[in-house]
């Protein structure tokens, strides 16, 4: 009888240990299902990253379209330009032959030289108008360039979060193989549990204030 009470006595004792690490086991499983969750969380978060970048790459082409635009058009003002300057030849020449006979052709020798003043006057508006389309491509090629350095900050960004998101993945799976001490392990993860929410609070303010200053960006 004093032998079966001892080991009645043991087996109390171990079933109490059993619980006890049954208990410890399930809350380093949810410690590590809540790392899961954030891992999953930095990941949507890239996710938007790369949207992101993807509608800043829409718009540099459409930036490159309007450019292409802007130079059809000027390469149709020069053709204007040259229209205006054979037109121009054409009147002096027609001017020239109507010297011989200037007594009966006043009249119209008077609306030549005013048509002559007009094609002088729209040559000029179309150099002014010239340079005004030099001078807004220059703009589109400033604000392109603003774009494209725009673009490599955030490309940059998103490796550093990419880089950070594969430390935490590794750190995840360092976890899972570490279960064999468990009160250590259970103070490793709230460590790296504070660390994570002292990062994650961090990346949120970087992109709160990248979400800033790009609306600001696009306000202006």
């Amino acid at each position: 009888k004093k032998t079966i009470g001892v080991i009645d006595k043991e087996k109390d004792f171990l079933q109490e240990t059993v619980d006890e690490k049954t208990e410890k086991i399930a809350d380093l499983q949810e410690n590590l299902a809540n790392k899961e969750k954030t891992v999953a969380q930095m990941k949507l978060m890239i996710s938007e990253c790369e949207s992101a970048v993807n509608q800043l790459k829409e718009t540099l082409v459409n930036r490159d379209r309007e450019i292409n635009s802007l130079r059809r058009q000027l390469d149709a003002a020069h053709k204007e330009l040259d229209e205006v300057g054979r037109s121009r030849e054409i009147a002096f020449k027609e001017n020239r032959r109507l010297q011989d006979d200037l007594a009966t052709i006043a009249r119209e020798n008077q609306e030549i030289s005013l048509e002559l003043e007009a094609a002088v006057q729209e040559k000029e508006e179309m150099k002014s108008r010239v340079h005004k389309y030099i001078t807004e491509v220059s703009r589109w090629e400033s604000l392109m360039a603003a774009k494209e350095k725009e673009n490599q900050d955030l490309l940059d960004r998103f490796q550093m979060l990419h880089n950070r998101a594969e430390d935490w993945e590794v750190k995840a799976h360092q976890a899972e193989g570490e279960s064999s001490s468990v009160r250590l392990e259970l103070l490793s993860i709230d460590t790296e549990r504070r660390h994570l929410r002292e990062r994650v609070e961090l990346l949120e303010k970087e992109i709160q204030e990248h979400i800033n200053a790009h609306h600001a960006y696009e306000s202006q």
